[in-house]
């Protein structure tokens, strides 16, 4: 399940007098840097956020059906949790930093891997990745932000609608508002599924008016 390589920024320049076809480049990108931003979100009552979700779809070729619950305790950790007959979690997942750890019921590690944004735990609790990014707003007042890793489309609140990661198999999540909470609808490779969250606690998607923010 290493399906993420760690990122690396490709352009370190140095400018010296015989870099004269470089000169202009080095200039492209100070104009690309002034039209980055960065989205500043009130994080105060986001955390922890809990919630309940079901997972529908087919991975692997096989279809799946399953239920189980989450807690994000901030931007970048957070655990979920499978859940079988009876209530026994068949499997947990943990997040930290970018860091997942897949376990077993008996904590038995199945796998771990790298994901290249370090606080991805935070879109589900409706706080947009930190990091670099440049913004491009649209007819609809949607925001595209794009990162080194790929981008998030965000709302006029500022809240996640659509998200794309590049890698050796792009993933891409669509993020539906719902009554009870979000769906989140996800292309991984070949793998399509709909994971239904329902919040208990926490997060931005039951207050969006009140902590719209502007982008700077």
């Amino acid at each position: 399940m290493k399906f993420f390589k760690k990122l690396h920024c490709p352009l370190i320049m140095v400018y010296r007098p015989d870099m004269k076809l470089s000169f202009p480049l080095i200039i492209f990108m100070i104009c690309i840097m002034a039209g980055c931003a960065t989205v500043n979100i009130e994080q105060k009552n986001v955390f922890p956020f809990r919630a309940g979700f079901g997972i529908r779809g087919t991975i692997r070729n096989s279809g799946i059906d399953l239920n189980g619950a989450m807690l994000i305790s901030s931007p970048e950790s957070g655990v979920s949790q499978i859940y079988g007959p009876g209530g026994i979690a068949i499997y947990t997942l943990e997040l930290d930093s970018g860091n997942a750890r897949l376990t077993d019921t008996w904590n038995r590690e199945i796998d771990s891997y790298k994901v290249p944004v370090t606080d991805i735990a935070g879109l589900l609790a409706g706080i947009p990745p930190s990091g670099l990014r440049c913004t491009k707003k649209n007819e609809n007042g949607e925001t595209a932000v794009k990162y080194l890793w790929g981008d998030v489309v965000l709302d006029k609140h500022l809240l996640p609608v659509e998200m794309n990661i590049k890698g050796n198999q792009n993933i891409s999540a669509v993020f539906s508002r719902t009554t009870r909470g979000i769906d989140l609808m996800i292309t991984w490779g070949s793998d399509n599924f709909i994971i239904n969250i329902y919040v208990i606690e926490g997060g931005r998607w039951k207050d969006a008016e009140s902590e719209m923010q502007d982008m700077r």
